[in-house]
């Protein structure tokens, strides 16, 4: 009988064939397995947010904000002392302000 090397496969018979086809089937079916806790949440409970199919890369106009005089002074203050646009500074702010008011409601 001949010695098989490290460098050596085995033969591909078809006994070896079906069990790795068996084995292949148990994958497809494994990765098919739906989450049981997705099952109990009603369509009802899953809610469509406006802002899900939105290009969230591309960069838009969005608000004027309206602030006093001094306001102003105080934000092109830090613009000028900080390394944020004065632009940078209040989108960085309000988005951290969306978020946890997400969280809340």
């Amino acid at each position: 009988m001949k010695k098989l090397n490290k460098f050596t496969t085995s033969p591909l018979t078809p006994s070896y064939l079906n069990e790795k086809q068996a084995q292949l089937d148990k994958f497809i079916t494994g990765a098919s397995w739906e989450n049981p806790a997705e099952e109990n949440i009603s369509s009802a409970e899953i809610i469509d947010f406006p802002w899900v199919t939105l290009d969230d890369t591309e960069k838009t106009k969005g608000i004027n904000l309206r602030m006093t005089k001094a306001d102003l002074a105080k934000l092109q203050y830090i613009s000028q002392n900080t390394p944020y646009s004065m632009q940078a500074f209040c989108y960085e702010k309000i988005k951290s302000a969306i978020e946890e008011k997400l969280k809340k409601i």
